[in-house]
């Protein structure tokens, strides 16, 4: 496949996406520009492949609960008995994470590993009180939503 084709002004980029990715800005820049990007549109759409046989591919809504390493490492809640913890689980390398800008059309797809921490001092630090209302409280004390239930984790990726 060609980058480029010859019009009758001079050789053109055919994907001006890619052209505009290969622009030389220094690399902290790109990474700054990211981060700062992915902070302030904090839902994205997690696709990951199913934990089966197949060769499916599943995308779910998420959204940013945090990020750590200066804003590489992006952090999401999850629930562990989730079907998108197994599939992490069984495919972490086969994971992205893509975001997008309504307004302006800007947008970011990110591929990375995913790793599944359920250590109960990473959830408390990331907890908030709004995922009662996404966990429910199973009325048997435990699993009641809240900082200590077992079922909430965090997505690493």
């Amino acid at each position: 496949m060609t980058d480029s084709i010859s019009t009758t002004n001079a050789n053109q980029n055919v994907d001006p996406y890619k052209s505009k990715n290969y622009e030389e800005l220094p690399l902290e820049q790109k990474i700054t520009d990211l981060v700062n990007f992915i902070s302030e549109i904090k839902y994205g759409m997690l696709t990951t492949k199913l934990s089966s046989d197949s060769d499916l591919l599943a995308s779910r809504c998420m959204a940013l609960a945090g990020q750590d390493n200066g804003g590489i490492d992006l952090i999401f809640h999850t629930n562990l008995l989730s079907g998108k913890t197994m599939d992490l689980t069984v495919h972490p390398t086969e994971t992205n994470m893509s975001f997008l800008d309504p307004v302006s059309g800007a947008w970011a797809s990110l591929s990375g590993t995913a790793s599944i921490i359920a250590d109960p001092k990473v959830v408390e630090e990331h907890y908030t009180p709004a995922l009662k209302a996404w966990l429910g409280d199973l009325g048997d004390g435990i699993h009641d939503g809240g900082p200590k239930d077992p079922r909430i984790g965090v997505i690493k990726l």
